[in-house]
């Protein structure tokens, strides 16, 4: 798995405003009492600390209430449940980088440069959107790290997450992490609460060992997603505390892609939980896996437990349903939508307990089945097709229950963060390609065939490993 591109940044690249402490950091986008946002550094260095201005961070900072960096000792990091949070108003809550708004959203580069920002605690009724960023457009994170944050967000038309609460116009985030964290509110996320535009893209983020709470759309990633997410992952989330449709990745999927990502290990609790996607309305969902998804309530096991709870074209058009077992590239029994040649759009497959798979939404099903490669537009809301990114397809090859060669697909034109070689984060479209996603050996003397109705003889051996991988990637 290719994932660590970049080693700490030890200088500051030309035109970017370091971080060393916490002071510095709760600076960005303040005034100064000039009225600007001119601000002298720890380095003697003068500093603009606007919405719009590129920042590194060059240390780890702990943010938990109570806790003293001259000492590195103290701090009361509240519970999960968010038991002895401080009351809204404490000045060591953080406020959130960003509002909602053309002047008031964080519009800047911020390089995380591998570091962590630990115990972040947020305790909001008033605030719409809540994370380490309230709110960003045309913004590129990078490299950013959350660790043990609790978020509490009571505003009942929120946004809430560890690292954003909602993003929009373009805004690029790759190579971040959310880690232990703790949000609550309404479209809430491990890592972002909304993304409300197709041009936002995720890649390489993940979440794990988080508790998500929410009363809408819940993810263990996003809880409402209208962007492309490319290779990024949720393990070991608890999201059994959500009444909303919510999934182990993302809530609810609108008019979006998901393309090389997986989860695993996540608890549920409501019969609206999907251990992939919640709800996905128009969305193009590809090379994707969900394994050991649990519910709390003994309500149903990992079998029980589809990809995606409900799969719609639109709000009152049903398109094929995914969720619970499906055959290997054969679509669902349910009517509804159909491409070119009449053939219903959904379809994956399944194999063995636990362990779902879903190889493409949106392509041709005799694609698949025909073990071909090529090349299709990506459909989305209404079939409308989506001119930024196409799929290449290279379906497994199976023989006599054994597959010999491993698929792969590779989504073209994403807007990828990259670090040039003075230490600039930029975005720039590349293609990227997902492969082996298709796993091991069958268990041909479980008499697998392909194709058979029998879900107990489709087994996987292991757990398939998916191997990410892009364009200019060294």
């Amino acid at each position: 798995m290719k994932w660590d591109d970049q080693g700490n940044l030890l200088t500051v690249p030309q035109g970017y405003t370091p971080i060393y402490n916490e002071e510095e950091l709760r600076k960005i986008g303040v005034k100064n009492t000039d009225g600007d946002y001119n601000y002298t550094n720890s380095d003697g260095k003068n500093y603009e600390y606007s919405l719009s201005a590129n920042y590194i961070l060059m240390t780890d900072i702990n943010l938990t209430p109570g806790y003293d960096p001259a000492t590195g000792t103290g701090g009361t990091l509240p519970d999960k449940d968010f038991n002895d949070i401080p009351d809204e108003g404490n000045t060591e809550l953080w406020t959130p980088i960003g509002n909602e708004g053309t002047s008031t959203s964080f519009k800047g580069h911020f390089n995380g440069n591998g570091h962590t920002i630990t115990g972040m605690t947020i305790n909001t009724s008033t605030l719409k959107n809540a994370g380490f960023f309230g709110y960003t457009s045309g913004a590129v994170i990078y490299n950013l790290h959350m660790k043990d944050a609790r978020v509490k967000n009571m505003n009942n038309n929120n946004k809430t997450g560890s690292l954003i609460g909602g993003c929009a116009n373009g805004t690029t985030v790759s190579l971040c992490s959310a880690t232990g964290c703790a949000v609550s509110g309404n479209e809430t996320g491990g890592l972002i609460g909304e993304t409300s535009q197709t041009d936002i893209t995720l890649t390489r983020c993940h979440a794990t060992d988080c508790k998500v709470s929410g009363t809408s759309y819940s993810g263990g990633l996003i809880g409402y997603n209208s962007s492309v997410i490319t290779a990024c992952y949720v393990r070991n989330c608890d999201l059994s505390g959500c009444t909303g449709y919510h999934g182990g990745l993302v809530g609810c999927y609108s008019n979006a892609i998901l393309f090389g990502c997986y989860t695993s290990g996540n608890t549920f609790g409501s019969n609206t939980s999907a251990s992939l996607v919640g709800s996905n309305y128009g969305s193009i969902i590809a090379s994707a896996y969900a394994v050991n998804a649990t519910k709390n309530d003994n309500s149903g096991d990992a079998t029980t437990i589809g990809l995606i709870t409900e799969n719609k074209k639109s709000n009152n058009d049903l398109s094929p349903t995914l969720s619970g077992l499906v055959s290997p590239f054969k679509e669902s029994s349910s009517t509804g939508n159909t491409d070119t040649n009449g053939e219903p759009t959904g379809f994956g497959f399944y194999w063995g307990a636990g362990y779902q798979q879903l190889l493409v939404t949106g392509a041709d099903k005799d694609t698949a089945e025909g073990v071909t490669t090529t090349t299709k537009p990506l459909f989305a809301l209404d079939n409308e097709i989506r001119n930024d990114c196409t799929f290449n397809i290279t379906a497994p090859i199976i023989e006599n229950g054994t597959v010999t060669t491993a698929g792969n697909t590779t989504l073209t034109n994403v807007s990828t963060v990259m670090v040039n070689t003075t230490g600039n984060i930029y975005a720039q479209k590349r293609n990227w390609t997902a492969a082996g996603i298709w796993g091991a050996t069958l268990d041909a003397a479980a008499g697998n065939t392909v194709g058979s109705t029998d879900a107990t003889k489709k087994v996987i051996l292991a757990p398939p490993i998916i191997q990410w991988s892009y364009q200019g990637e060294q």
